[in-house]
């Protein structure tokens, strides 16, 4: 007995303890069960309209509920029967693995979440003759079976909350939630917050400019680079009941014969990001036609628009990042030149260059100046240092050639290469020294770079931007020529 005691005494506080999910979890239209709260919405709304409304608990990933087992199912069907009538019918999280494949088929349906990936179902109570050719799940409590139904069918639907998803709640969430209303959908998905404002429609120039709703956060038309990020834009589109939505996708070569190919990622601000995940819809892409909208046919989603034409768009905001500026950076620091005497050495930025020309990019630099003070006696001029960074741009290279050589038909067949003056440039991305450096290219084939003017310099830019920010330091050994220093 004495043991027993000592027992319940070691574990009495564990049991008693809440998580801050149980503690709110709490009230006639929720339930808490395993690791999960189950929260009933009696509101009537499309399947797509119901997964963007589960964002009660901040923090927790919200998404429709998933029946993984036979005592979630009896949990939520208690829930039900407390809260709502037995006759109800109640969205699930089930949807096709490939709405391309047959539906009838029980091995292609998933657990979905919020950012469009899903896990395998295996408790699926399906009765005799379901799944039909229908494209979502419903619920129904009064025979304790799931049916498939259209997703544009309106009804109730429960939200579930999972302690393994928690994550710490941000500003941005916190503001991208607030924006939800009548006339604004919003969706909060791996700290990026996607808005659609279904009834104000722009052409793409003023769209793409018009993404400033939350102040003090990068807004920009929506990317898509995922099948993940697709599933995200394409639940705001069905759930906004709109034939199409403008997303930031542009081919910047405006003289292209090619619909196919030379499509980036764009934004107000930054450069041009090229993109291949490219899932056209039928009958598109047309040619003449330099802008992207997602359309219905998921997930064979992707249409071509003009430029000018007005449709809904898709904006997304993303964590606050620093905001480059033109403004010179001066930092002073104190050596001794005599004894007794002080030597001041101030470094100062120079202003950004313009923006540069560089193949459907762009690059500007700038320079850290040296001056010391009259105290010094030193005659050595300090090298300068040069940076370089992206900048905005939808120009082709300055100059090209449309004869293709044999080193230029291999130079434009390798990734991360560059040809231009009759040379094949790459970016190295290695560390150490100068002769490590060139040590490196005699053994793949070339020589360490010298890049003679500021035009060549622009058209490298596309090697340099290859990652977010480059700094490269440079060294001038005589007026024309800049060697690369790594």
């Amino acid at each position: 007995m004495l043991f027993s005691l000592v027992i319940l005494l070691f574990i009495s506080p564990a049991v008693a303890a809440l998580t801050d999910l149980q503690a709110n979890c709490t009230g006639p239209d929720r339930r808490y069960n395993g690791t999960s709260c189950y929260v009933l919405l009696k509101i009537f709304k499309t399947h797509n309209a119901a997964k963007l409304s589960c964002n009660h608990y901040l923090g927790y990933s919200g998404h429709l509920y998933h029946i993984r087992n036979a005592a979630i199912q009896a949990a939520t069907s208690l829930l039900i029967s407390t809260y709502s009538a037995s006759t109800d019918w109640i969205w699930t999280g089930l949807e096709p693995i490939n709405s391309s494949a047959a539906l009838t088929d029980k091995n292609n349906w998933a657990h979905y979440f919020r950012n469009g990936t899903f896990v395998s179902a295996t408790n699926l109570s399906w009765p005799t003759g379901q799944p039909a050719a229908n494209n979502r799940v419903i619920y129904r409590p009064s025979d304790d079976k799931i049916y498939s139904k259209p997703e544009g069918t309106a009804l109730f639907h429960i939200c579930e909350y999972e302690e393994a998803l928690k994550l710490p709640v941000t500003d941005l969430e916190k503001k991208c939630v607030n924006l939800t209303s009548s006339s604004v959908l919003t969706s909060f998905v791996n700290d990026v917050c996607y808005v659609l404002q279904p009834a104000v429609t722009k052409i793409y120039n003023d769209a793409k400019v018009a993404c400033n709703a939350l102040n003090g956060y990068d807004g920009h038309l929506a990317h898509v680079r995922t099948m993940e990020e697709l599933w995200i834009v394409e639940t705001l589109r069905a759930a906004a009941n709109v034939a199409i939505v403008r997303l930031g996708i542009g081919q910047t070569n405006t003289s292209s014969t090619d619909p196919y190919t030379g499509w980036y990622l764009t934004t107000p601000t930054n450069p041009p990001e090229l993109t291949t995940f490219l899932p056209w819809a039928t009958s598109y892409p047309t040619a003449s036609m330099r802008t992207i909208g997602v359309t219905s046919g998921y997930p064979k989603s992707f249409a071509t628009l003009g430029f000018n034409a007005a449709y809904p768009f898709i904006c997304q905001y993303e964590s606050i990042t620093p905001t480059t500026t033109t403004t010179t950076t001066t930092t002073t620091t104190t050596t001794t030149a005599n004894a007794g005497e002080d030597c001041t050495v101030t470094s100062v930025w120079t202003d950004w260059s313009a923006c540069s020309q560089s193949c459907d990019k762009g690059i500007r630099s700038r320079v850290l100046m040296s001056n010391t003070s009259s105290n010094c006696n030193s005659t050595s001029t300090p090298t300068p240092t040069y940076q370089y960074e992206s900048c905005a741009t939808e120009v082709q290279c300055k100059s090209s050639s449309t004869k293709i050589t044999t080193l230029k038909s291999e130079c434009m067949g390798k990734t991360g290469s560059h040809f231009a003056y009759s040379s094949c440039y790459f970016l190295a991305n290695i560390s150490g020294t100068q002769a490590d450096a060139s040590d490196y290219c005699v053994t793949q084939g070339g020589q360490l770079a010298s890049l003679f003017g500021e035009d060549l310099v622009s058209q490298l830019g596309s090697l340099f931007l290859q990652f977010s920010s480059v700094q490269v330091i440079f060294t001038f050994n005589r007026a024309d020529i800049i060697d690369i220093g790594v």
